[in-house]
Parts: structure tokens; sequence; C-alpha cells
């Protein structure tokens, strides 16, 4: 039986976004951005050695920016000390994605049985106060891990809920390297020097425009929903993509002539599909039986 799934339509705001998120464009620095030999660190951002919460220096900001003067870059010294940078602010609405621009490079480690790729990785959590046990309470979160790029290339990290309600923090969490991630279960070490440079630009939040208002996209059916070996999406021509409940990214697929997309070989769980034609963004849930 067909279901019909009333989707939210997604439209980007940056200018809205912006207003949440503080210097992510990364222009603002603390001292003079253009002295190459004094310790450094943006605005607005918290940058910590990865290991702990103590504060820690940069030194000077990017200058092959993807847009405008200054970039942020991090990195990790040998396996004792590596970049991380953090932000916290208030925010009053369910942002569906965080996105940017990055770049990542000299990114050889070595792992337990010979060198390896290092991986960057990009964190967005949104939390809400809950009253009755005096903590945060984390309703959405995304995570997405980055491979090298030579040049500067865009990413998208969808953000999935747990909870309708709307948050009152997000967190954006970047992070440099694998070694001494938490969840990271192989012996990492960099042999010598610096390295796993990670250069990050322009991130934004994508909003609604409509808050939690819900419109009916061009009669777009998603069945079966629950789904076993595939499901369907009428009405619709353009790009599908499917992400796990961590937002990783596991299915992209253009639906052009054929509407469907197997998903026998994925494991049970609740997925986030996103579907984007020449004008429109839009987001639904699917389970997976």
């Amino acid at each position: 039986m067909k279901k019909t799934i009333t989707l939210m339509l997604i439209l980007t705001m940056s200018a809205l976004a912006n207003a949440q998120l503080q210097n992510t464009d990364f222009e603002q620095w603390q001292n003079d951005p253009s002295d190459p030999n004094f310790p450094n660190k943006p605005n607005g951002w918290i940058i910590t050695d990865g290991f702990s919460e103590a504060p820690h220096c940069i030194y000077p900001p990017a200058t092959d920016a993807q847009n405008g003067d200054y970039a942020l870059t991090l990195g990790i010294w040998y396996h004792y000390v590596k970049d991380a940078a953090k932000q916290t602010v208030p925010i009053d609405y369910r942002p569906s994605a965080l996105k940017g621009y990055y770049k990542y490079t000299d990114n050889i480690i070595q792992g337990n049985s010979g060198p390896v790729n290092d991986v960057a990785q990009v964190n967005i959590y949104l939390t809400k106060w809950n009253v009755a046990l005096s903590q945060n309470d984390t309703i959405g979160k995304g995570t997405i891990n980055l491979n090298e790029s030579i040049d500067y290339s865009s990413f998208t990290c969808p953000v999935t809920y747990t909870s309708n309600e709307t948050p009152d923090n997000v967190s954006v969490y970047l992070d440099c390297t694998r070694i001494k991630r938490a969840g990271e279960t192989e012996n990492l070490i960099r042999m010598e020097g610096n390295g796993s440079y990670f250069t990050v630009d322009n991130i934004t939040l994508e909003q609604s425009t409509v808050g939690l208002e819900e419109f009916t996209v061009n009669n777009i059916e998603i069945y079966p929903n629950p789904a076993r070996d595939k499901v369907t999406i009428s009405n619709f021509t353009g790009q599908a993509e499917l992400y796990d409940i961590t937002g990783k990214l596991v299915m992209s697929k253009s639906l052009t002539e054929d509407k469907t997309i197997t998903t026998e070989q994925l494991q049970k769980g609740i997925y986030t599909i996103r579907l984007t034609d020449k004008t429109n963004t839009s987001y639904s849930k699917l389970i997976k039986d």
C-alpha cells in the first residue's frame, strides 16, 4: 500500500544562519593575522589540544581562503598535540545541516599494520536544557568524515533529530585527525613532524525558512515505509541521498525513470532521505525493517 509522506521544504538562508554561529568565514582573529610568528586563534572559536578542553593557540591563519582573506587550518604534531576547534552558541530553530568548504592534505599516518589514510571529521550537536534533570539533552546530531582534498571541496553534514523539540544550543566540533579520536580503536601515530592539515572556511547552517510548518512537495510518495528490500519514490525527479542516524551518507542515486532504491543491504534502523531537485531540497524519514 502506498503511503504519502509529507515533506518539509528546506531552503538555505545563509544570512540567518550566520547570525547564530560566529566568525564562520574565519576573517576575525585575536591578533594581527599578518604576523606569521605570533600565536593566534579565530574569534568566537575555542581551540584545544584535541585531547582535553585546555585552551590552545595555533599559528597564523591560512591565506589561501576559499573566499575572503583567511581560513582556519588545524593539524597534528607527531601524536602529542593536535588542533581541534569548537564553538557553542544559542539557537532557536532546527538546522537541517552544517555546510562548508575544506581542504585536507599530508594525511598519511601509521596504523597497526602500516601507513593508513588519516580522516578529518566535522561534528554538529543540537542540545536542549532538561529542567527536570538539570542537564543538556542531545536532540540532534550529525557527523561526517572527510578524506584527502588538495583543492577546496564542499561538505554537507546532515542533522538527524531524535526529538521534535527546538534546541537551545548548537555546538560545532572540527577534528583534524583520527589520532586519539573518541571511539577510534586502532593504535595510530604520526611518525614525524606536522601533518593532517585540515583547512576549513565559510561554514553555514542550512535551515527551513518556514520553521516547523510542513508542505506536501509535488505529491511525493515514498513507499513502502517501513521498507525491506526496496523503496519507491514517486512524483520526484532529482538526486536522492540516504543518511544513517550518525549523519553518514550510505547511499546516493539519481532518480529519473527508475524511481526505486534498493535497501536490502541496509541494517535495520531509522534513516533520513534527502531529495534535491532543481529548485528545492526536502527531507523525510525512512524506517528499514
